[in-house]
């Protein structure tokens, strides 16, 4: 297995686990943030992958509400060094 052997070569591996579908085409916020809900579903870390181009308007609209989702639902935010 891949990630096996860069563990084995002291390699960190971060990837994400869960879907906006923004680079996809979701049609609205609603469904961009529905994605991201069904995606985390029962996941105990979650990786949230979501594009910054300027035509992801979406994306920076739901942002906000996003952030909140996981808030709620028990999550926190860390930086990416604090993880590996």
């Amino acid at each position: 297995e891949s990630k096996a052997l860069l563990r084995e070569n002291g390699i960190v591996h971060l990837d994400w686990n869960c879907l906006s579908k923004d680079a996809e085409g979701a049609h609205s916020t609603e469904s961009l943030i529905q994605n991201i809900k069904d995606t985390a579903d029962g996941k105990y870390s979650v990786v949230v992958l979501m594009h910054d181009s300027s035509d992801k308007i979406l994306t920076y609209e739901s942002l906000k509400e996003v952030i909140n989702y996981f808030r709620e639902n028990g999550y926190e935010f860390k930086n990416i060094y604090d993880i590996i």
